[in-house]
């Protein structure tokens, strides 16, 4: 059951993670930025933050 956790965890920061980086590289682009410099440490942040959420939520929801 924990790697029930894992994999929900994982498809969900996926697939937010996913949205994060189009929406920030287009922000970015927009603003006048390099997105090469802009948009890989927001995601790696994001990444961070959101991974313990996630894995955190979803060994609650699967109840190990």
């Amino acid at each position: 059951s924990l790697a029930l956790a894992f994999f929900i965890a994982g498809m969900t920061l996926s697939a937010a993670l996913i949205f994060v980086t189009i929406a920030s590289a287009f922000v970015s682009f927009k603003g006048g930025l390099d997105p090469d410099n802009v948009v890989i440490p927001i995601v790696t942040a994001i990444g961070d933050v959101l991974g313990v959420t996630c894995l955190l939520i979803a060994i609650k929801i699967v109840g190990v």
